[in-house]
């Protein structure tokens, strides 16, 4: 599948401040846990595959070919899935209860951003992005985190899905 690559952010680590307006994208509603199925307007190619819809998870978290919290509740171990899954800020957060999750498209790029979404329970607000761009690169980006590990660790990074070797690293 390749290894990933990122671009350099263009204004405060932002690499689309249009999607942070209230009108830029499609507001989407995965709710506690869930996922929704977007369409994308390229053809993604990332795990070997070549995808053109995704599933959004509330939870900081992007699937390709399946939700990628298939136990329907935040599970930290779906990380590790056999579900190709690009995750941001993998944490139990809530949509539901605040913040929102948008998607926006053209061409060459598609951006999810979850604003200002609480960490489960808590009213520790949240606001990063995922960027995909048409050639295979993805970027993750961050504008003001509130949550903390505490009883589920938070998760970032991107997995192809099957069992390949992983490994574990602390910043403890």
């Amino acid at each position: 599948f390749g290894s990933p690559k990122s671009s350099q952010p263009a204004i405060n680590g932002w690499s689309d401040v249009q999607a942070m307006l209230p009108n830029a994208g499609t507001a989407l509603a995965p709710g506690d846990d869930g996922a929704v199925l977007v369409n994308l307007a390229f053809s993604f190619p990332y795990a070997g595959g070549s995808w053109t819809q995704m599933f959004v998870g509330g939870n900081g978290i992007i699937g390709f070919g399946a939700n990628p919290n298939p136990s329907g509740f935040y599970d930290p171990a779906d990380f590790y899935s056999a579900t190709p899954k690009l995750a941001a800020y993998y944490l139990d957060l809530d949509p539901s209860s605040g913040g929102t999750v948008r998607s926006k498209s053209d061409a060459t790029k598609h951006t999810i951003t979850w604003s200002a979404v609480p960490a489960y329970g808590t009213a520790n607000l949240n606001t990063f992005q995922i960027v995909l761009y048409a050639n295979g690169n993805f970027t993750f980006t961050y504008n003001g985190i509130a949550s903390t590990v505490s009883t589920s660790p938070i998760v970032l990074g991107f997995h192809p899905g099957g069992a390949p070797p992983l490994e574990t690293i602390s910043f403890s």
